[in-house]
């Protein structure tokens, strides 16, 4: 612990006893100083200020409903264990990880393991409100209110926080708002002194030093580390969800500055987005961003119930379509950027979007919702308890086709069969240009293939985070240059910088949607930096009927002979024979048959940036230079016997 928190703590005790003395007013003499437009100190005295709110206090008897007992069961068991275990000590070696060697779990896992008890021992608490549990409670929020660092190792590189220079970034403010309604739920339980150490913690750590870069930024100075307030990321609408949120449940008597910032910072949230809708960042940070966005939206109309409507807009409502216009059935996506290999929207947060663009109930989502009984959020935990999802502005209703959907300014199509009836299982597809404005990949042409409900092949996902992944080397890891992508490798070249090169479509999908073989195809001579090469481009043809087949073809023109191989990616087993493998990935199997115009190898390939992130390149690599070809491949289900055996204009030599 450092000195300048040892002070403060013993500040704090000296004040806890000479109270009853000499006043409240005591604190703002021995505690240190803060800044000249900071908010002041607590004091002990006075309640919180009422909010609007459909989270009930503890005291309601809405948290002893059979309803309710029914689904806290489990915190509650999981509370029983909690209240007997210390808060894991605070680790400065574990969070010092980071900025040693760029290893981010040790640090990462040890600020959780403090913070996670709270959700369930709030949760519990205020289901048996019999106040024994309070103490435990109190544990968690005395660690927190001392604890040195609020952000995550990897926000922190140059341990400012460790040193009491406090920034806001993505836990820093979820920390808030978690904080911020075990103070508003346990307020009049709680020790005065551990209320008080809170409320100071709050401003201290995320108040003071946010109204002070707000403040100079009006002055013209820089953002420094809170750079997320103008951010077109998902870290804007988590941070600006979560501090605004905080401020509410607490009650603060500036809740009208920040429910100002909380509308004028979130637009810029909105930029990180397409005007189709399409997420660049991916479905999980889609599920991660857009549901702490429609969280603010609900503060916000909990707040201000006539205020504007942040789904008013047209693209924020195209951002709310984007789960059913992305997923492939059996809710799979395509793991896009920095998307988890089989990552998928989160039920409870598409629904929460569904009904605020009219698509579903309140009810439905409801039905969804439940609260976590191990750890995670306690904000989100009392959201999915109590919360009511505002229901929709009056606008005119959004549609899509299902069969073929289009983000026609995003360049990214999904086609699904029109109907699902084939004994041996359908396949869809998403296949992308590419390119993207955040967490962007070298991967034009990039596609996943789903075969009822399960990505067999395609495009393996995000890489493994580490200190170079943000940085000038990001381009080195295989999982996110073209290597380790479904794409070609041109005369040992792979694709150029995908922020600044950008492959277009040469057919465009989706015309029409209804089509029974759907048909598309990608120029992608743009994305490679090769003199000779004159033309390169991948077409696709889909089942759109049944789904029984996807056919990629790849073929290149060059004013003379180079080097030529395209790629499939898997992250399931191969199994070869002749010209044609088997991948099964978890319990489904699919086949792939091969055709080229001159003979050819294939090579597999396994490659990883961490031992625990690997795939395998499955390389279809002509033997000969040339100076045009193509090689085509057919993905089908191995016991589809009904699949033309014809693909492709390929013809084996």
């Amino acid at each position: 612990m450092t000195q300048r928190l040892l002070r403060r703590k013993l500040h704090f005790r000296i004040a806890n006893a000479l109270l009853p003395l000499f006043g409240a007013t005591l604190l703002s003499i021995i505690v240190p100083p803060q800044e000249a437009n900071a908010t002041p100190l607590a004091t002990i005295a006075g309640p919180l200020r009422p909010i609007e709110s459909p989270i009930p206090p503890c005291s309601d008897d809405a948290w002893r409903s059979p309803e309710v007992k029914l689904l806290l069961a489990p915190a509650l068991r999981r509370a029983e264990i909690n209240a007997k275990t210390e808060v894991p000590a605070w680790d400065s070696a574990a969070y010092a990880e980071f900025s040693r060697n760029g290893q981010r779990a040790v640090g990462e896992q040890m600020i959780r393991r403090r913070l996670e008890p709270l959700t369930t021992l709030v949760l519990a608490e205020c289901m048996e409100n019999k106040g024994r549990l309070v103490p435990a409670v109190e544990q968690v929020l005395d660690a927190l209110s001392l604890q040195p660092s609020w952000t995550l190792p990897a926000d922190d590189p140059d341990l400012a926080n460790l040193h009491g220079h406090y920034s806001v970034d993505l836990n820093a403010c979820e920390t808030a708002h978690d904080a911020a309604w075990a103070l508003r739920l346990m307020s009049p339980r709680l020790d005065p002194a551990v209320r008080t150490r809170l409320i100071n913690a709050l401003n201290e750590r995320i108040f003071n030093p946010l109204r002070d870069t707000i403040e100079r930024r009006r002055q013209g100075a820089p953002l420094g580390p809170h750079w997320w307030i103008e951010g077109k990321s998902n870290w804007n609408a988590v941070c600006v969800s979560g501090v605004v949120g905080a401020a509410y449940a607490m009650g603060r008597e500036d809740i009208n500055y920040w429910l100002a910032f909380g509308r004028d910072a979130s637009r810029h949230y909105l930029e990180s987005f397409n005007d189709d809708g399409y997420s660049d960042e991916g479905p999980s940070y889609w599920n991660y961003g857009f549901g702490a966005y429609l969280r603010l939206r609900e503060t916000l109309q909990w707040a201000e119930p006539r205020g504007s409507d942040l789904l008013s807009a047209p693209k924020a409502r195209a951002m709310a379509a984007y789960p059913a216009k992305i997923s492939m059935p059996g809710d799979s996506v395509a793991p896009f950027g920095d998307a988890p290999n089989m990552a998928r929207i989160d039920a409870v947060t598409k629904a929460h979007a569904e009904v605020a663009i009219g698509w579903t109930t309140p009810a439905k989502w409801a039905a969804l919702a439940h609260p976590t009984s191990s750890g995670g959020r306690l904000n989100e935990a009392l959201w999915r308890l109590w919360g009511h999802p505002a229901a929709a502005p009056g606008n005119s209703p959004l549609t899509f086709n299902e069969s073929c959907s289009l983000f026609p300014t995003s360049e990214v199509a999904v086609f699904r069969p029109q109907n699902t009836d084939s004994p041996t299982g359908s396949l869809s597809v998403t296949l992308r240009t590419g390119g993207s404005k955040h967490h962007a990949h070298d991967d034009a042409g990039s596609y996943a293939i789903d075969i009822d409900g399960v990505i067999a092949t395609g495009d393996p996902g995000s890489p493994v985070y580490t200190k170079d992944t943000f940085g000038p080397l990001r381009r080195k890891d295989p999982f996110v240059n073209s290597y380790g992508h479904p794409v070609p490798l041109v005369n040992g070249n792979i694709q150029l910088d995908a922020t600044l090169h950008q492959a277009r479509w040469a057919v465009k999908p989706c015309s029409p949607a209804t089509a029974q073989v759907q048909e598309a195809a990608i120029d992608l001579t743009p994305v490679y930096d090769v003199s000779d090469l004159q033309m390169l481009r991948r077409d696709l043809s889909y089942d759109g009927q049944a789904g029984r087949f996807v056919v990629f073809t790849d073929r290149f023109n060059s004013k003379r002979p180079i080097s030529f191989e395209t790629a499939i990616v898997t992250r399931g087993t191969v199994t070869r024979t002749n010209d044609s493998l088997v991948i099964e990935q978890g319990s489904e199997r699919l086949a792939v048959d091969i055709k080229a115009t001159s003979p050819f190898d294939i090579k597999l390939d396994t490659f990883e940036d961490q031992p625990t992130n690997r795939a395998t390149r499955i390389a279809l690599r002509m033997r000969n230079p040339a100076s045009n070809g193509c090689i085509a491949y057919r993905f089908r289900h191995p016991d589809d016997d009904k699949t033309p055996s014809a693909f492709g204009d390929c013809a084996s030599k």
